[in-house]
């Protein structure tokens, strides 16, 4: 069995009753806050709405902006392909400059040098 706390938010003047897990309350209440906010935006563009209508408008904006969030996560084979190009920069200069070593510091704080053969 679950130990909920129930918990009350507001949502444009009307007092809901939740339960949640009880480590869960403050963010339910900033997602209340945070849907209220949105709420009370679109009711003054579009005064015509009902409580209900508002409410599905809100679930369709904040599903497509978490929906956006989520599809511009990190392309990891578009970032392979830009180290893969950086590398064969890397390799390219190097070559240019065979005759340059490279002395990598043990102290990675330390800059590396290039000695001259």
């Amino acid at each position: 069995m679950s130990d909920n706390t129930a918990v009350t938010v507001r949502l444009l003047e009307r007092d809901i009753q939740l339960a949640c897990p009880p480590d869960e309350v403050d963010n339910l209440h900033a997602a209340a806050k945070h849907l209220d906010d949105h709420l009370r935006d679109l009711r003054k563009r579009s005064s015509s709405s009902t409580p209900e209508k508002l409410a599905l408008v809100a679930a369709m904006n904040m599903t497509s902006q978490l929906l956006k969030a989520r599809s511009g996560s990190p392309d990891f084979e578009a970032l392979l392909g830009v180290l893969s190009s950086i590398e064969a920069s890397v390799d390219v200069a190097l070559a240019d400059n065979g005759d340059e070593a490279i002395d990598l510091p043990e102290d990675s704080s330390a800059e590396p040098t290039v000695q001259s053969s």
